[in-house]
């Protein structure tokens, strides 16, 4: 039995597989909010790190996580049947 995928998660496993990681390089949190949808999703997590360095500067990072771009095209391979044995 062929199963059904949606187009929004075919779109998005083509975007997780083929995104360039150096988009989300110094990105702010607004910059982050007005990325594309299927762009949004690519982020698994991130977190806010905060250093004060002994001159008393504040240094603020955001961390991005993304998914993982090997799993995404393994999920797409699978998707498309790239996988199925045609004995």
């Amino acid at each position: 039995m062929k199963q059904q995928i949606r187009k929004e998660d075919l779109d998005f496993l083509i975007t997780a597989s083929t995104i360039d990681v150096s988009k989300f390089i110094g990105l702010s949190v607004d910059e982050i909010k007005n990325l594309p949808t299927n762009e949004m999703k690519c982020i698994e997590s991130f977190s806010f790190i905060k250093e004060t360095h002994k001159n008393g500067k504040i240094k603020e990072t955001l961390k991005i996580k993304l998914v993982s771009r090997l799993q995404a095209i393994k999920h797409l391979n699978n998707t498309i049947g790239f996988y199925n044995d045609k004995k």
